[in-house]
């Protein structure tokens, strides 16, 4: 299994099969179309393994030189023609792969910008003189519970909002539970 070509083309199919959720591939038909010298058990255990490496590379978003180490840990595992294999694989695919994961694991509404900025408000309706620093906040969210009826993807909920010195001290120790509630947690 030192073949460059079939071995990428076994990180292909665990990508397809786990990633891609193609039903269709398998350890055996891997080994049956691009490693049939090789036992079938000993391509199973490899497809396996690299199902199990990308797995926690993508849950982890490693960078490629902590996949590097991880593959470098054990060097009865992977020889050094499959490392850098695995790592070209990693260097192309990496992004697409946590994206994948990402949404899939995503199933309600997720921000996707958030924009402020503070103003000074000079006068308003009732005094001519104010001079208070007020946040301008913009949030853009995709809403994944409303899907759009032609198939298109979503369009952006936008939601735009003040807040005086008061509110922004309140939002910011509401965030400051939060923050302690996750440490607790983890």
């Amino acid at each position: 299994m030192e073949d460059q070509r079939g071995f990428l083309a076994l990180l292909n199919g665990v990508l397809k099969r786990h990633f891609e959720n193609d039903t269709s591939i398998s350890a055996e038909l891997v080994h049956e179309k691009v490693f049939p010298q090789v036992p079938v058990e000993e391509v199973k255990n490899l497809f396996d393994l690299c199902a199990n490496v990308l797995r926690e590379a993508v849950r982890e978003n490693w960078e490629p030189s902590q996949l590097e180490t991880h593959l470098q840990q054990d060097e009865q595992t992977f020889s050094a023609t499959q490392r850098d294999v695995f790592l070209r694989f990693w260097q192309l695919h990496r992004r697409t792969l946590h994206e994948s994961v990402v949404k899939q694991v995503t199933w309600n509404n997720s921000l996707k910008k958030f924009a402020w900025r503070i103003d000074v408000q000079t006068k308003t309706k009732n005094s001519a003189d104010v001079n208070e620093p007020i946040a301008i906040v913009e949030l853009n969210i995709d809403n994944k519970s409303q899907p759009s009826a032609d198939g298109k993807p979503n369009k952006l909920d936008i939601v735009r909002f003040e807040m005086d010195k008061a509110q922004l001290a309140n939002v910011l120790s509401q965030i400051q539970n939060i923050e302690k509630q996750i440490e607790s947690r983890t």
